[in-house]
């Protein structure tokens, strides 16, 4: 009896064992640079499973066995997409793991073919950008004092609309000295149909800067620009430090002036 004891104790201790070294060397890989190196032990086990398992349970048995790492906080099914690139659906799985203590997340991409495939991973949204759209009637003075609050960079502004009260001979000429300024990009310009006064719209990029924002206000006066936004809205970007953008998305979304708050997710082809 002692004998036999001792022996199932050795035979339980190689069994841990032996799970333990499976989930260290499989966890060895789960980090943004080596996570690749998953995709094979992935496509492994999904070719393991009965054939007899319709896709759905398929990718409920990989959840539940992606789920049994020790680095893997997550699994959940994000979405299913057409990729017109591969002419196939594409289930995203968005995994949640540990790397160093930080949490972070990756969608692991499985293609819907007889046999479903794992093909690789990317990012939920594209790191550090943050999306912030005002409300109507949020003047441009009140998005640069907001910008100018905070020590995030700013990539552009978005839907950046004028109209002046010169004369229509002016449109070229005001589109020629808007093109001129080193953080202005575009802009699309026209006459409007019914009172004939020159519209413009652009993106102002780089406006962080407090010398373009002066030389803005400056070019407003000189050549009598009215903003208008008491219809439309100013998507700002900004760039926060990787790793916080959904913190700040919440943190954005506290401002009454607000209306909404996005990541740059990413998106099939």
């Amino acid at each position: 009896m002692l004998v036999l004891a001792v022996g199932s104790l050795s035979l339980g201790c190689g069994k841990a064992n032996k799970l333990n070294d499976d989930d260290a060397e499989f966890c060895s890989f789960v980090n943004v640079e080596n996570i690749d190196n998953t995709i094979s032990r992935i496509n492994e086990f999904l070719g393991g499973l009965p054939k007899n398992l319709n896709d759905d349970k398929k990718i409920q048995e990989l959840t539940k066995w992606l789920k049994s790492y020790s680095c893997i906080t997550d699994v959940t099914i994000f979405l299913t997409v057409w990729s017109s690139f591969m002419q196939r659906s594409v289930i995203e799985m968005l995994m949640t793991f540990n790397e160093n203590g930080i949490s972070k997340e990756l969608i692991l991409d499985v293609l819907v073919t007889n046999l479903l495939e794992a093909i690789g991973y990317h990012p939920h949204f594209y790191p550090s950008s943050v999306r912030v759209t005002t409300k109507p009637n949020f003047p441009i003075e009140k998005v640069f004092d907001f910008i100018n609050s905070l020590d995030h960079e700013v990539m552009c502004i978005e839907n950046v609309w004028y109209k002046s009260t010169m004369s229509a001979e002016n449109l070229i000429p005001i589109r020629d000295v808007l093109r001129s300024k080193p953080y202005i990009s575009g802009p699309y310009y026209v006459l409007h149909y019914l009172t004939n006064e020159p519209y413009f719209r652009f993106w102002l990029c780089g406006i962080k800067n407090r010398d373009y924002q002066v030389d803005w206000f400056k070019t407003i006066d000189e050549y009598q620009l009215i903003e208008i936004n008491e219809y439309g809205e100013y998507d700002i970007h900004f760039w926060v430090i990787e790793g916080t953008e959904k913190e700040w998305k919440a943190k954005f979304e506290e401002y009454d002036f607000v209306e909404s708050v996005e990541l740059s997710y990413w998106i099939h082809n």
